[in-house]
C-alpha cells in the first residue's frame, strides 16, 4: 500500500488564521506568513490506478472545501496552487501530469483576524455552497458601490430564503423585507413605490423628490455619501 501526497501554497491571506501550525486528518496547514500559508493532504493504502484517481478526488475536495469555508467567514478571495506531488511509485509520468492538471485549480480564497486556536476538524463548507460564496466573495471587490453588494447579497438571501425562512422570527422577517425594499430602491433611477418612499423619505430624506406631485426616491450613485447610510442601515 502506497501513499499519495500532496504538497501546495495558498495565497491572499490578509491575517492569521490561528496560532500554531494546523493538523487535521490527512491535511495540514503552516501558521500563515506574508499573506501565504503552505498545505499538505494525503492520502495512503493505494494500490491501484482506480483507488489513486478516487483519492485525487477525495484530496482535491478537501482543499476546495476548506478554502470555501475561510472565504465564506472572512469574505475574502483566495488562490492556491500546487507545489510538489508525491505519488504512489507505480505511478507514470502521464498519471503525474494528469494528476496535476486535476488538482491545480486557480482562484480561490483570502483573510484577516486576531489569530485563534486550531480547530479540532477541518473547517469545510459543502461544494454546493460554492457559487453562492463566490458571489459573496465578489462583493469585497466592490466596496465602493455599495449598491452593487446589496444587489448580489440579497441573491443570497433570495435563493437560501426559501428553504431557510422557517428558521427566522418575525424580526428577521421584517429585516428581510426591509432589505428588499432598500435593493428596490438602488435598483432604479427613481421609485415611487409608496413602502420604499416611506422607508427612504424618513432615513434619506435629501433621495425625495416630487414628481407631479407625487413622491419619489432617487438613488444618486455619485454621491458617496450613500454607501455611509446603507453600511449603517444594513448592518
Amino acid at each position: 500500500m502506497e501513499e499519495l501526497r500532496v504538497i501546495g501554497e495558498i495565497d491572499g491571506f490578509d491575517r492569521v488564521l490561528y496560532k500554531s501550525p494546523a493538523q487535521w486528518d490527512n491535511f495540514s496547514l503552516s501558521v500563515v506568513e506574508s499573506g501565504k500559508a503552505k498545505f499538505e493532504a494525503w492520502a495512503d493504502q493505494i494500490d491501484n490506478i482506480d483507488k489513486l484517481n478516487s483519492e485525487i478526488t477525495g484530496i482535491k475536495d478537501r482543499i476546495e472545501q476548506f478554502i470555501l469555508s475561510v472565504e465564506w467567514e472572512y469574505g475574502h478571495e483566495l488562490s492556491y496552487k500546487i507545489t510538489d506531488i508525491i505519488a504512489p511509485a507505480f505511478t507514470t509520468d502521464a498519471n503525474l501530469l494528469e494528476i496535476r492538471e486535476t488538482l491545480n485549480v486557480e482562484d480561490h480564497v483570502t483573510n484577516t483576524v486576531v489569530p485563534r486556536k486550531v480547530p479540532k476538524t477541518l473547517p469545510q463548507v459543502p461544494l454546493e455552497a460554492k457559487r453562492l460564496i463566490q458571489i459573496w466573495v465578489e462583493c469585497t471587490k466592490l466596496s465602493g458601490y455599495v449598491e452593487e453588494q446589496l444587489r448580489r447579497q440579497y441573491l443570497i438571501i433570495e435563493e437560501l430564503w426559501q428553504e431557510f425562512h422557517h428558521i427566522f422570527d418575525a424580526n428577521k422577517w421584517a429585516e428581510k423585507r426591509q432589505v428588499k425594499l432598500i435593493r428596490h430602491f438602488v435598483s432604479h433611477a427613481s421609485c415611487d413605490d409608496p413602502a420604499v418612499v416611506s422607508l427612504i423619505e424618513h432615513d434619506l430624506p435629501s433621495a425625495l423628490e416630487l414628481v407631479n406631485g407625487n413622491k419619489q426616491v432617487s438613488f444618486k450613485r455619485t454621491v458617496c455619501n450613500r454607501g455611509r447610510w446603507f453600511q449603517n442601515n444594513l448592518t
